[in-house]
């Protein structure tokens, strides 16, 4: 007499594989939106501040609009509107030479020899404003011949919830910058 095997065939199997296998190829496809997500947003906001500084230094601005409206319109345009006023931070911030471009102003560092500003270390007051500043540069888009840091920083959220999932914060900072010295236009009032 034959004794016939309890378990036989194999028509779960395939249903047991794709159980193990189709988690591990979903988390892959949320990596991947998301790092197709960062790439595409990071070259997007290099060529926008790019576009920007363009015409920026141009000193060109058509009638009934600032320099400064194009500029932060050419940005948004050129990010598909995720780069704007109310997602992002976009500045211009001026500067008399490239060696201040993000340096702070000169001050004694005695108490506590720290490397920082510490409030009632004496500085350097070069701007003339009273206060210590962590950046020589000041704000706007330059006059002719004006050296001009264009910044853009964009907070991006993750399309999918996978990092939020793994205690992460659910998005990633981006920034683009570019630094040009502006044209000698012809200012508005001169």
């Amino acid at each position: 007499m034959t004794r016939r095997p309890l378990v036989r065939g194999d028509g779960g199997a395939a249903a047991l594989e794709f159980a193990f296998v189709f988690p591990v190829l979903l988390l892959f496809v949320f990596v991947l939106f998301d790092l197709m997500m960062i790439l595409w947003m990071d070259a997007a906001m290099e060529s926008a501040v790019r576009v920007a500084s363009r015409f920026g230094i141009t000193g060109y601005a058509p009638a009934g609009k600032t320099r400064e409206e194009i500029i932060l319109a050419l940005i948004e345009e050129r990010t598909l509107g995720f780069v704007n006023r109310s997602t992002a931070t976009i500045s211009t911030r001026i500067y008399d030479r490239f060696d201040h471009i993000g340096v702070g102003e000169p001050f004694d560092d005695t108490a506590p020899p720290n490397g920082k500003y510490d409030s009632g270390e004496l500085f350097v007051d070069v701007n003339g404003n009273g206060v210590w500043d962590d950046d020589l540069g000041r704000p706007g888009v330059g006059g002719p011949g004006e050296i001009v840091v264009y910044t853009a920083t964009y907070r991006l959220p993750f399309l999918t919830p996978l990092q939020s999932f793994i205690g992460g914060s659910g998005s990633t900072l981006l920034k683009a910058s570019a630094v040009v010295r502006n044209e000698p236009f012809q200012s508005a009032g001169g």
